[in-house]
């Protein structure tokens, strides 16, 4: 199995959790959080998706 994504923000985690608390829409909230679960994680997308109960597809495509 491959190894799960690693990301680099180029935000503090404190800013990236703001910007996640602060979503406009429940899309948007999803969207960020998949962002922020692979920060925090090792989480294979799968998993993720499995999670926010969406497609391993669109946890690639957000991020």
């Amino acid at each position: 199995m491959r190894k799960p994504a690693q990301i680099e923000s180029w935000l503090t985690p404190e800013e990236l959790l703001s910007l996640l608390k602060e979503a406009p829409t429940v899309e948007a909230y999803q969207k960020r959080l998949v962002v922020w679960l692979t920060y925090i994680g090792p989480f294979h997308a799968q998993e993720i998706a499995n999670m926010l109960g969406v497609s391993k597809q669109a946890v690639w495509l957000w991020l």
